[in-house]
């Protein structure tokens, strides 16, 4: 029980509470005060992100629906991974779902999600946006194998089984 809650405490609540406390922290800065770390490349801002990726325009109420039933799936992801004892995909689900809890608590509070990175001068997001991202990236990445053949590096994509154990189509 003990690692549970400690799996739980670094994989979940420590991305939330950075995600919550960078908000925090870049809400209260002027929008002024900002800082460019690479001119046109990566610098601070202050948006507000009323609709979903890329800020499209959706309803509310469908924004929170859609929400709803991708975090159930990220929960059905991560319980399905943490009975097969598969620690990499577990800690990819518990990043996914910090960065949609974080950005879900953002829509509750304020009616919006705060984004405070700005990269190449067009594209705002937040750490629980890059939590989101680095989980899907690290969950493709632990659904194939890598090899080499000759001077090449081939991704192949590991067999399914079923749960008899058995090749799947």
């Amino acid at each position: 029980m003990a690692k549970l809650a400690l799996n739980v405490l670094f994989g979940l609540i420590a991305p939330l509470v950075a995600d919550r406390l960078t908000k925090l922290y870049f809400m209260k800065q002027s929008a002024d005060s900002g800082f460019v770390l690479f001119s046109g490349l990566l610098e601070t801002t202050q948006h507000r992100n009323y609709g979903v990726v890329a800020n499209f325009p959706l309803p509310m109420a469908v924004i929170f629906i859609l929400t709803a039933v991708a975090i159930f799936f990220v929960l059905l992801g991560l319980i399905r991974a943490w009975k097969k004892s598969d620690r990499w995909q577990s800690a990819w689900f518990m990043l996914i779902l910090a960065g949609a809890l974080g950005n879900l608590w953002d829509r509750a509070q304020y009616n919006y999600v705060f984004d405070w990175i700005l990269l190449f001068g067009r594209s705002a997001l937040n750490l629980a946006d890059i939590f989101i991202i680095l989980g899907l990236i690290g969950l493709v990445f632990t659904r194939r194998s890598w090899k080499m053949e000759g001077r090449i590096w081939k991704m192949e994509v590991g067999r399914r089984t079923s749960d008899a154990g058995r090749p799947m189509p």
